[in-house]
């Protein structure tokens, strides 16, 4: 059977194809593979959407694919290995094999992590140690052989453990094809422009050797037949994986799809015109397009005012009738970036689904912990101190107080700032006698047990504190961290004996990342989701959030081993020029919007220093006469235009400084519709607005009072300044 290849670009209809056969195959029970997690929700939804159900077919990924085929092979197989098993696997390597850089291992957490991306990437380009040793030594590269033998001891340790990983399954499901695959079972592969060596391989073991229907989709589209105009540059990106298909034999067939229909919906003609043309040579004569509604592009002053010219945007589609679940904010960063974006938008009370995969360090439960584990390993007063400013901490004034005296008297340590706490106040840190004691002592269940216990307590007390159900995203996000940290804690106790070398690992896996959290969007609310995510997928309008130079992620970084030379030598794929990643981005991006987008962009960061847009915002700028007006919002923008105000609060704060203010604290601003600009509000907003002048005198009176300094009563501070010049003579 042939290898089917269906290659457009966006809008051209693939997805639509790709579905139709799906229908047709039904009966032989075929399996789609996608990439993530969130393409498998969205493929069940348009499969389902007509019928609620969809049956003889699954959605999978390439390692539940490759696990399935193991089981169809009859193959035993291991429990996978977690990413602290791993890591301990990776570091009995160095220290073995590579003593010059062990002590590495402890003074730098992302050295491990990075040999083992090394290693995962020698196993997915198909490269064994003996072929890498071979290699090694034809290309005169004779400095690398510590990385072959670092990689055979950590193969060695892993078979030896009883454990796996997901490469290795990968290495193994490719060995057991052909004979595993039933019989005229199709395969249907899609969202996937770029591959690894072991999913072309395995790809090609079912084409070639078990002669199974197989069906991939790809994001490309070639210059005109007959014609020199070269291919589209924003879809260059997909030019390995799709000539490596292509070469698998001689029952290749691509069939080359052209723009189109979307869902039986047109996408709007002046996004169509810019896509089209942008990054093209245009043909001398062209007309330039006219700035319309359904492109924006805005220009601000930080991420925070970013976010909030974003929330405001999305706030103004929602009240024209937009769903939310029609509408996605890409952003480089979803984990961060994003999540500050989600902040703002469920303020002004629009529901968010983030979807990122979240490291532990960048969360408050995470990074709580991780400074509490710093603390008792010999850290500083600063530590302590911000374990005592997350969740579990005593009040805030405590805390405070400590933070002042650790700084009067010069008291750096983690063990003198808790005797003061203790000593003064009679507070204990929570968790901090449990732990310093066990990093003294041998039992090896005591740290597992306490940050289990603590990881419980913290999402007790954020639960507590949400006062609302169902609770904000970012809430759930803690809580599933702690979730993820607790039972880390169960490798934890599993493969490290010692105590100390517990807290040290535990705190590294969430200090460099290795304990990670998954989300997936809600159904129906706004999506913020990364530019790789978002492909293949449609959406009404599309917000792109820091358009930046240099902003694109280059996930395809050499590494700190190998040069992009090396790599060429070792016969690994090749790495994709990140400008041309950030051009295919930027335009999957794009291409995702049916009905409208905005292109955001930052000029100057918070404080005021410049910042360069992406060379990209000029390009579509270029392609208008005149260009577009700039939206956004500067430093200077402390509240909304009255008629542009997101949320009630945000209207409140516009009229607290207007020449409404004095009418409104007065109660003689009955219409308060007429006071917002003549604006439409709903009854909510109006019984909020409503309430609101009390706290609003309140707030004036307090900012008056407060605007200058009263005279210092600090006895502390006075001493203090007593000897000094500035002080009172």
């Amino acid at each position: 059977m042939p290898l089917l290849l269906i290659t457009g670009p966006p809008n051209s209809g693939r997805t639509e194809l790709l579905a139709d056969l799906l229908a047709e195959k039904r009966s032989r029970e075929p399996v789609l593979v996608v990439p993530s997690v969130s393409d498998i929700f969205a493929w069940e939804r348009r499969l389902t959407a007509d019928t609620g159900a969809a049956t003889g077919l699954r959605i999978v990924h390439f390692r539940d694919l490759c696990a399935e085929i193991l089981t169809l092979a009859d193959v035993t197989r291991l429990p996978l290995a977690g990413p602290l098993r791993r890591r301990k696997l990776m570091a009995e390597a160095v220290a073995s094999e590579w003593r010059a850089e062990a002590g590495r291992i402890d003074t730098q957490p992302g050295f491990v992590d990075a040999l083992l991306e090394l290693v995962d990437d020698f196993r997915e380009a198909m490269i064994d140690p003996d072929t890498l040793g071979e290699r090694i030594e034809e290309a005169g590269l004779g400095g690398l052989g510590r990385l072959e033998a670092v990689y055979r001891a950590y193969l060695e340790g892993l078979r030896d453990s009883g454990f796996t990983d997901s490469p290795q399954v990968a290495t193994e499901a490719i060995a057991s094809l052909p004979r595993a695959w039933p019989e005229g079972r199709p395969l249907l592969i899609s969202g996937f422009d770029d591959m690894t060596g072991q999913q072309i391989e395995l790809i090609r073991s079912l084409v070639v050797d078990a002669d199974v229907d197989v069906t991939v989709t790809v994001t490309h589209e070639p210059g005109p037949p007959r014609s020199s105009e070269p291919e589209n540059p924003a879809t260059r990106f997909s030019n390995w994986m799709l000539s490596s298909l292509e070469s698998l034999g001689d029952e290749v067939e691509t069939r080359q799809l052209e723009r189109g229909e979307v869902d039986g919906e047109v996408v709007g003609r002046l996004l169509d015109e810019v896509t089209r043309r942008l990054l093209r040579t245009l043909p001398d004569g062209t007309t330039p397009l006219v700035p319309g509604p359904e492109l924006q592009i805005f220009d601000s002053s930080g991420l925070r005012n970013q976010a909030e010219a974003l929330g405001a945007e999305v706030a103004r589609l929602v009240s024209d009738g937009v769903e939310p679940g029609n509408i996605a904010i890409v952003t480089q960063s979803p984990s961060t970036e994003g999540r500050l974006t989600a902040e703002v938008l469920e303020r002004y009370r629009i529901q968010t689904g983030l979807e990122a995969e979240t490291a532990a360090g960048t969360t408050a439960v995470g990074a709580a912990l991780a400074a509490l584990l710093r603390a008792t390993d010999d850290g500083t007063a600063d530590d302590l101190i911000a374990w005592l400013r997350g969740p579990l901490g005593p009040d805030p004034a405590s805390v405070d107080r400590l933070e002042f005296e650790c700084r009067r008297y010069g008291e750096r340590t983690a063990e003198g700032a808790a005797r003061r706490l203790t000593g003064k106040g009679g507070i204990e840190p929570p968790g901090w006698s449990t732990l310093t004691n066990a990093r003294k002592g041998r039992d090896k269940s005591a740290v597992p047990e306490t940050i289990r216990r603590l990881a419980d307590e913290m999402t007790a007390e954020i639960l507590t504190g949400t006062g609302s159900w169902p609770p904000p995203a970012e809430t759930v996000l803690e809580v599933r961290m702690a979730g993820a940290i607790a039972g880390a804690t169960d490798e934890i106790e599993q493969v490290i004996p010692s105590p100390e070398s517990q807290l040290r690992e535990l705190r590294h896996a969430i200090e460099v990342g290795t304990i990670k959290v998954w989300s997936s969007p809600a159904v129906g609310a706004v999506t913020i989701t990364s530019p790789y995510s978002i492909r293949g997928k449609r959406f009404e309008h599309v917000l792109i959030s820091s358009v930046q130079e240099g902003g694109a992620f280059d996930r395809e970084r050499p590494g700190p081993f190998l040069s992009r030379t090396d790599r060429n030598k070792l016969g690994m794929p090749p790495r994709t020029d990140p400008e041309e990643q950030e051009r295919y981005l930027f335009y999957a991006a794009l291409t995702a919007a049916t009905r409208g987008v905005v292109i955001s962009c930052m000029s100057a960061d918070e404080a005021g220093n410049a910042t360069r847009p992406s060379p990209l915002v000029a390009l579509v700028e270029g392609l208008f006469e005149p260009k577009p007006e700039r939206g956004g919002r500067k430093a200077s923008s402390a509240t909304f235009p009255l008629a542009a105000a997101p949320s009630p609060r945000e209207l409140a704060r516009t009229l607290a400084g207007s020449r409404q203010r004095a009418e409104w604290q007065e109660g003689v601003a009955a219409d308060i519709g007429e006071g917002a600009g003549r604006r439409e509000l709903e009854p909510a907003w109006l019984g909020e607005l409503a309430a609101m002048p009390g706290a609003l005198s309140r707030a004036i009176e307090t900012e008056s009072r407060t605007r200058s300094l009263g005279p210092l009563t600090g006895q502390a501070l006075m001493d203090d300044l007593a000897g000094s010049r500035f002080g009172p003579t």
